[in-house]
């Protein structure tokens, strides 16, 4: 048996959107810089520079991602502080591995 059955169907309900809008906010917000990555990796002339620069930038994309959860919370207060903070961890995980598969990708390619 899943846990899903154990749980409160509105109580997984509420859990299950909260998920999909950080799913949605780590494809959205990191499609078109990874895009960029890609294309300009290569015609980067320091490329450790350029991956620093990168990461800056990763730094303000977790931001407006934290701010719109956090909105999200604020309006659905069905979320106790401690559950928002992990799916905010989660949503800062797939971050940083995504951007650590980019860079792998573009580093093999450029071999």
């Amino acid at each position: 048996r899943y846990a899903s059955y154990e749980i409160d169907k509105e109580n997984y309900g509420n859990f299950v959107l909260l998920q999909t809008l950080i799913a949605g906010l780590s494809t959205v917000l990191l499609q078109i810089p990874g895009q960029a990555f890609d294309r300009s990796y290569n015609e980067s002339d320091n490329k450790t520079n350029f991956i620093n620069q990168f990461r800056t930038y990763l730094i303000f994309i977790n931001l407006l991602s934290l701010l719109i959860i956090y909105i999200y919370g604020l309006f659905i207060n069905k979320f106790s502080s401690e559950i928002l903070f992990v799916t905010i961890s989660f949503h800062k995980l797939l971050v940083v591995i995504k951007f650590e598969e980019t860079i792998q990708v573009a580093s093999n390619s450029a071999e």
